[in-house]
Order: structure tokens, then sequence, then C-alpha cells
């Protein structure tokens, strides 16, 4: 194995290492859903590394979009596989979903111990007013793109009027669509032709070039030993849960309707969303439907595939039906079980197809039913966007039944205002604006905390989740949710503090060794306002939720001290002494450098200080000892300036950062 994996890096000379870091790199920055998701793999695979051509992205990429599931994780699936074999592709996917994975599962703990705590609810309560403008944008951009011909703009109706006027269940809309595209296609009619590109690229001076490594090489053997591996993988845990616990249980629920799902989830989330919310809402009863849109709020908001929400629902699920374990344990489990029956199958159509996707490459006929199918996926997902702004916008729904019908209409007097105008305020930020998804997320979120905060709106929170039954609830305290919160502000300042040592150090580096790394570079461009917003963070909440005597603590104003300063020495810093290092004059940047690294050094020692913390040393004495660090620094800087030749050369620490960063 470690001969066959040295001759692969040989070939095009990336290492499985290499790879490893790279994926790794994708997989934290992967957010924005899978347009941006994408379109980063893009920069960072052809642009950047150059690993692939452009056309064998392309290639890479059409073939995902005919298989059920991310396509932005099966595509990273792809490439790794093509890199190195199936150890790459398990890496490069997995990367992919252990991100978002993780932080679901711990914002779903989170969402089932604190929602009903009055800050979260109206946190979420904003997060639902921009997923609703965020659906609504998808529907837009996908729709200009997809339904280019009258015939497919039919097809887009025909799915719509099928599931929001008549419950026809999603998977036979996109079967039925991509019979009607398969059958075009066969005879040749334009309306279904499927995007084409060059099987090659001239000058292709990408690493893989035209190159087909001997694992990418398809055989009987080979595809029977997949087949009997990734379904043994996937099915194992289903049959084991439904012959043990049996088909009603909760668990054996799960294992079979996310397998169901697996092999239906075309178009991504926003299109299979519906059809999960009609069946565990309606059929299974385990979340309720605005929940369905706080799951997929949580989802927008870490990286990783938007499909991810599927393991919110899973957890959701076993939360309320436990059994004899506790609900957060239930929970947990559910979730992972989840997030197992709904990816393994990724990796099967992955490492199944992909030997023979050449075949598929100039097929008319798959190409036709791709393009009905992505047709039929925007019907969908308009349905999906009247159906969560009847849920957001409404408090109360009539449903209407017969002659075929099954659909809810809103009544118009239990319309939400505020829900409404934070609706426009997203929409607006989205389409007048350009903010995109997260800033407009954080955006919502914050003005919903804000709402709440002035007494504007506790009622519209407390809609998001009705009264549970006492079996369904946990106990919980309602003091930790200060505490919670806090403990996240802690946590996002100890992580800004590390990022902060690290521009201190390249900060030195450029004085004095005249390096750069680029690799650092969105650590360096945000350490600066990361460490002095946590900080800002930390101290308001300690100053709310505590006592009047908090604010009689000096380590409070000493800590306030450090945090004004710090952002005042790094706006310098970026703003002044940066420039004026460049053309030579190095007094800015030794001033700039010494007061940065003396607020974190003295920063770190309040934070280890235990006689501190009680504040026995009066603030006087604290905020001489500050002047006395900086002091400190600032000569041992000159110092070692005096040492070095003022001919060395010095790149600037933070050139590549400063590079279409805002001002």
């Amino acid at each position: 194995m470690s001969a066959l994996a040295g001759s692969r890096a040989r070939a095009h000379g990336v290492s499985l290492r290499e790879a490893f870091d790279v994926w790794a790199r994708i997989a934290v920055m992967s957010f924005g859903g899978p347009a941006g998701q994408i379109a980063l793999m893009h920069k960072v695979l052809v642009e950047e590394k150059r690993w692939l051509s452009e056309s064998r992205f392309l290639h890479a990429l059409n073939y995902c979009m005919l298989l059920p599931g991310p396509e932005a994780q099966q595509l990273a699936t792809y490439v790794g596989w093509l890199m190195h074999g199936t150890l790459g592709g398990v890496m490069a996917g997995g990367l992919f979903l252990l991100p978002g994975a993780a932080a679901i599962m711990g914002l779903s703990v989170v969402y089932v111990l604190f929602g009903k705590i009055g800050i979260v609810a109206a946190a979420f309560f904003g997060l639902k007013a921009a997923v609703l403008a965020i659906v609504v944008e998808a529907v837009i951009r996908i729709g200009k793109r997809a339904l280019a011909t009258q015939a497919l703009q039919g097809i887009a109706a025909a799915a719509f009027i099928s599931i929001f006027l008549f419950d026809v269940a999603f998977p036979l809309i996109i079967l039925g669509a991509g019979l009607v595209g398969y059958f075009s296609g066969r005879r040749g009619w334009p309306q279904f032709s499927g995007r084409a590109h060059a099987s090659g690229a001239k000058g292709d001076d990408s690493l893989l070039g035209d190159l087909l490594p001997l694992h990418t090489t398809a055989s009987a053997r080979k595809t029977l030993q997949c087949v009997a591996v990734c379904l043994f993988l996937w099915l194992a845990p289903v049959t084991i849960l439904a012959l043990t616990l049996g088909p009603a249980n909760v668990f054996s629920q799960i294992a079979v309707f996310f397998s169901k799902m697996a092999m239906v989830t075309f178009g991504g989330a926003y299109a299979v969303l519906a059809y999960v919310a009609q069946q565990a809402v309606d059929e299974f009863h385990w979340l309720r439907s605005h929940e369905m849109l706080d799951g997929l709020g949580l989802a927008e908001t870490t990286p990783g595939p938007l499909v991810i929400v599927l393991q919110f629902v899973g957890f959701l699920a076993a939360y309320r039906q436990p059994g004899v374990l506790s609900p957060i344990l239930a929970g947990a489990l559910g979730g992972l079980l989840t997030t197992w029956v709904t990816f393994v199958p990724c990796f099967l159509w992955i490492f199944l197809g992909a030997p023979y996707v050449e075949k598929l490459r100039d097929n008319r006929a798959l190409a036709g039913a791709l393009t009905a199918i992505t047709a039929s996926v925007v019907g969908v997902i308009l349905n999906l966007a009247i159906w969560f702004s009847i849920h957001v916008l409404f408090h109360e729904t009539a449903p209407v039944r017969g002659l075929g019908f099954s659909f809810e209409i809103p009544l118009l007097a239990s319309v939400d205002p505020l829900a409404l105008l934070l609706t426009i305020g997203a929409a607006l930020a989205l389409f007048r604006f350009g903010f995109g998804a997260p800033r407009t997320l954080a955006l919502c979120t914050a003005a919903g905390v804000l709402l709440f905060i002035f007494g504007a709106a506790p009622a519209a929170a407390r809609t998001l989740a009705a009264p549970e039954s006492a079996a369904m609830r946990a106990v919980v305290d309602d003091s930790l949710a200060p505490k919670v919160l806090m403990s996240f502000a802690t946590l996002w300042h100890a992580f800004a503090f590390a990022a902060g040592g690290v521009y201190v150090v390249h900060a030195y580096r450029s004085l004095f060794l005249g390096g750069y790394e680029a690799r650092w570079a969105r650590i360096i461009r945000s350490a600066d306002w990361q460490l002095w917003a946590s900080g800002f963070a930390v101290i308001g909440l300690g100053i709310w939720l505590s006592d009047e005597d908090y604010l009689a603590n000096p380590k409070l104003w000493a800590k306030a001290t450090l945090v004004f300063v710090w952002f005042g020495a790094t706006r310098a810093m970026r703003l002044l002494a940066l420039p004026k290092l460049r053309r030579g004059e190095r007094g800015p940047m030794l001033v700039a450098s010494s007061i940065s690294a003396a607020c974190w050094a003295y920063g770190a020692y309040l934070g280890v200080a235990k006689p501190l913390a009680f504040g026995v040393t009066p603030f006087w004495a604290l905020l001489v000892g500050f002047l006395a660090t900086i002091c400190g620094f600032l000569l041992m800087t000159l110092h070692f300036d005096k040492r070095r030749s003022s001919s060395f050369p010095s790149n600037g620490f933070d050139r590549d950062a400063d590079e279409g960063a805002p001002p």
C-alpha cells in the first residue's frame, strides 16, 4: 500500500500529507452553500494548487451533479479519489464533513437545552428571517441558470404545482422529471441538451494533466468489492437496529428513513428539506415545522454541506423519544446515525461510478435527465420558500383539502410584523447591498437579540417553540444560560488570543527576519479585530450578567484598557506602520509592534494571575505595570533593531493579507 501511495505521489508530485493539509483548509473554509464551496475548491485545486485542469474539474462536477447527495462533498471525494485513490477519497470527503457535523452537534445540544430561554429564542427568531431571504435568493439564482427554455420552465411550474397544491412526494417529482428529460435528450431535443465541455484542455499544465492513475481503471472485481464494502458499512447498522429494536423504535425509523433520503436527495438541502419536513413533521412527528427552519439556519452558519441539517432532524427525533437513554445521549446517537446513513452512500456513488464516468461524458440521454431534474428542483425550492414564508410570517394557517388539493393558506390577521420587517431587512441586505449569506445571518441574529433586549420581541421569540410535554423536555436550570453565553465568548476570546500571538510573532518576523508565510494570511488578517471584538464581548457580558460589584473590580478596567490599546496599536500598524515599513521607515512599525506585544503579554499575565482576579491590586498599580511592560518591550525591540542591519530586506508581514482586505 505504501509503495502504491508513493507511486501516486511521484506521478503528480502531491503527497498524501500535503493533500491532507489542503483538504483540511478547504473544510474549515467551506461556508456559503454548494455554490460557494464549489467556487472555493475551483480556486484552490485548479487556480492555486493546479492539481487538475479546468476541463477535468468540470467533468467531475457534472458527474457529481447527476448523483443524489451534496455535490460539493462528492466533488471533494471525487478529486481526492482521483489524486490518491480510495484513501484519498475517504480523507477528502470525510474532512469536508467533519467541521460541519461537529458544529451542528454542538449547536443542537444548545438548541434543545437553551432554545426556550428568551435571548436564545430571539436569536433563532432573527435567524429565520435571514434564512427565508436566502432561500428566495436561491430560487432566483438557480432559476436564472437552469430555466433557459420554455420546456424547462414548464417542468419547474409542474413540479411546484404538484408539491404545493397536491402534496405529491418529492421522489416522484424527481423521477418524473428525470424520465421526461431522459427520453427527450435521447431524441435529441435541444430544449433538454445538457451543458458539455471539452474533453481536454489544450496546453494543460496541471499536475495531474491527462494522467490516468492505475486505481482509476474499472474492473468487475473492483466494482464488486466497492459495492460489498460500502453496502455493508451503510446497511449493516440499519439491519441490526431494525432486527434488535423493531421497526417502531425511533432509531430504526431514523436509519430506514434517512437511508431512503440518501437515494433521493437531488438538488441539495433546499430541495430535499420540503420532503423531509413533509415526513418528519406530519408522519413521524419528530419535530415541528418552524424547527426545520431553525435547523437550516444553524446549517447555514456552519461549514460543510447544507444537507448536514438532516443531523439536526435526527438529533431532535431521538432526543424526544430517548427510551432508557438520557435525552442528550439519545439525541447525539440519533444525530450520528443520521449522518452515517446519509453520507456513507455518497462515497459509494463516487467509488462505484467514477471509474466509468468517461462513458457518461457525451451521453445525451443522461445530460437531458440532469437538465430536467435541475428544472424540477427550482419548482421544489420555490415551494420551500413559500412554505417557509408562511411559517415565518404568520402564526396561524388554515388547511385546504378536497378535489385532490392539499395545502395550507395563511390567516392574514395572524401576520407577525416584526418577522416581516426582519425579512424585508434581510432581503435588502442580500439583494440591494450584496452582504452575502454569512453577514446577513449574523445581522439578523443580532437584530433578533436586540429586539429581545429592548423588549420588542419576547412574544415573537416564544413562537419558536410551543410547550413540550414533560417527557420530551430536559430539566434545565435557566440560570445556566448566562454561563453558557460567557463560556462561548471566553472560548472565542481564547482562540482569538492565540491568533493574536501569531500576529505579534509575524510582526517581529517582518522586522527582523524579512519573511512571511502566506499560509497564515487568513489568521493574521482577522487576528487584530478578533481579539478586541472578543475582548469587548467578554467584558460586555460580564457587566450585563453581573452585579454592581463587578464594575468595581480593577481587573475589569485593566482588561478594557488593554483591549482599547490593542485596537489602536493594530489599527495603526496596518494603516500607518506597514505602508511606511515598505518604504523603508522602520520607526512606526517598531513602536506599533512593541505596544501590540506588550498588550498580548500583559493580557496573558492578567489571565493567569489568580490574586488579580479578585481585585486585590488597585487599578493604578495595574496601569503602571502595563506601562512598564510597554516600555520594556519597546526598549527590547529597539535594542534588537540596533543590532540588525538597516538594509536587511523586509517584505512586510501583512502584505498578502492586506490585498483585498477592507480598509
